[in-house]
């Protein structure tokens, strides 16, 4: 426990450096704006559209780029020979890039009148950020370089923008559940959305989440090995 709080000091240190927090700062002040410029009678409509956005971009481009850095510095490699697990090295990055999202999706819903922070909707921001951090780190864990990073991200954030269609009722389909941004809108979308309703989406989360950490752990391996020719 001690080295995982040890990783959290130093991969927030590590953010400072690189300026990843004004950066982010930014992005906020930018998505702020935009939610303040929005008529208040489409907020409720579009604020859970706008914090998926936020949670993409801040979840899966933040995690990516600082890793794609740390990978031309050999961090990936120290891992192999370094007693410390890749799990507990995993999770310190991902507790404060999440933290990062999370934060700037609390700020969003504190600027708009209309959607106020509930239990379920942070619940649901928790779980997104976690899972797109997680996809982030898989991307950049699986390409080897910007061009075979680009591909796969935009067909990801094609397909979790037709959630976005799901919600705002343009095309309506059970389909859109087995997406993680769907569960995701509804939880942010309803006040009190119904406990079937508020259960499924939360376990759907969940599920991914689960998924994309199996994944994070076997790229890192198949990184490790092919790189020393050993596994993880």
């Amino acid at each position: 426990m001690s080295a995982f709080f040890a990783l959290v000091g130093h991969e927030t240190r590590l953010l400072q450096r690189q300026r990843v927090f004004a950066v982010a700062a930014a992005a906020m002040v930018v998505y702020a704006i935009g939610v303040h410029l929005l008529p208040v009678r489409f907020h409720a409509l579009w604020l859970p559209a706008i914090l998926m956005s936020e949670a993409v971009t801040m979840g899966v481009l933040f995690i990516a780029a600082t890793l794609f850095v740390e990978r031309q510095q050999g961090v990936v490699l120290a891992l192999a020979v370094s007693p410390l697990r890749i799990g507990t090295w995993m999770w310190a990055k991902l507790s404060v890039f999440t933290a990062l999202s999370v934060a700037a999706a609390l700020v969003l819903l504190t600027v708009s009148p209309a959607v106020t922070p509930s239990p379920l909707r942070v619940v649901a921001l928790v779980l997104s950020a976690l899972l797109y951090n997680q996809i982030g780190l898989a991307l950049a864990l699986w390409s080897e370089g910007i061009r075979s990073f680009l591909l796969p991200l935009s067909l990801l954030m094609g397909l979790l923008g037709l959630s976005i269609y799901g919600h705002l009722g343009v095309v309506d389909s059970v389909a859109y559940w087995l997406l993680p941004s769907y569960p995701a809108i509804r939880l942010l979308a309803e006040d009190a959305p119904a406990w079937p309703v508020a259960a499924i989406a939360v376990s759907i989360l969940v599920v991914w989440n689960v998924i994309a950490h199996h994944l994070c752990l076997r790229l890192f391996g198949a990184r490790i090995a092919a790189r020393t020719g050993r596994a993880a």
